[in-house]
């Protein structure tokens, strides 16, 4: 509970406050904080700038879905579990904005979506990720990945908004162009 707390009150704090370090602040009582991690709109903010605990955070919510999703609808027929597949996993929000990360962590996803995948349809632990994916005609987590970044690129470069266009004339990072 007191978690939450300290998070709200850096919010406040650091939406005014623009100079200080990531996520310190100082009371009204003197009693400097410092978050290394806050959750914003959904989201993991790490004081390293990382995006491992995001994608952790991810991994979490796909094996809960998963279970979920099992449970309640191992008797459909394949047509309605692939619908209920690509409405509940291929929605991954802010993935395209995942730059900065172990390679590990990511492998730990690309795990998870073929081990989710693999349990949700019904197929042994042991079978062959790339004859599941084939047979079932799903994208693999490369394809998914691949295809939320060039969205996003294609997006970026196009964009007609003024302020993304100012933004995106000064700050031109070599990973988006």
């Amino acid at each position: 509970m007191f978690e939450h707390f300290e998070t709200m009150l850096a919010y406040r704090k650091w939406r005014y406050i623009n100079t200080l370090p990531f996520l310190s602040f100082t009371s009204r009582i003197g009693y400097t904080e410092s978050l290394s991690l806050i959750k914003y709109l959904g989201h993991i903010l790490s004081a390293k700038m990382l995006d491992d605990c995001d994608i952790a955070r991810e991994v979490r919510n796909m094996y809960a879905r998963t279970n979920m999703l099992v449970q309640r609808f191992r008797k459909c027929t394949l047509n309605v579990k692939l619908a209920i597949f690509k409405a509940y996993f291929m929605c991954f929000y802010g993935i395209s904005l995942w730059w900065n990360f172990n390679i590990s962590t990511m492998l730990k996803l690309k795990y998870c979506y073929n081990k989710c995948v693999k349990r949700f349809f019904g197929y042994k632990k042991y079978d062959s990720a790339t004859a599941v994916f084939m047979e079932l005609k799903l994208p693999t987590a490369n394809t998914v990945l691949h295809n939320h970044r060039s969205l996003f690129k294609a997006c970026w470069k196009n964009h007609s908004n003024s302020i993304v266009s100012v933004i995106r004339d000064v700050y031109r990072p070599t990973s988006l162009s």
